[in-house]
């Protein structure tokens, strides 16, 4: 009776460690989704800023052409 007992223990401490490791790898899962996703919200910002840099970059250098009188 008490080997059954124990295998019991045994089962138990198994499962618990289980579901730990579990718990544990769905909390890094979840980071790294998080993570992904605020990298490519950071990847659209740039590139809209760098094309409305590029968009202001153009636009000065056409308005100061307009005013020296370089493009009429």
């Amino acid at each position: 009776m008490s080997s059954h007992h124990t295998q019991k223990a045994i089962n138990l401490h198994h499962d618990q460690v289980t579901a730990g490791r579990e718990r544990r790898k769905e909390k890094r899962a979840v980071r790294l989704q998080r993570y992904l996703l605020k990298r490519q919200e950071a990847v659209l910002q740039y590139n809209f800023m760098m094309c409305m840099t590029f968009i202001w970059f153009a636009y000065s250098q056409l308005a100061t052409s307009v005013y020296l009188g370089y493009i009429l």
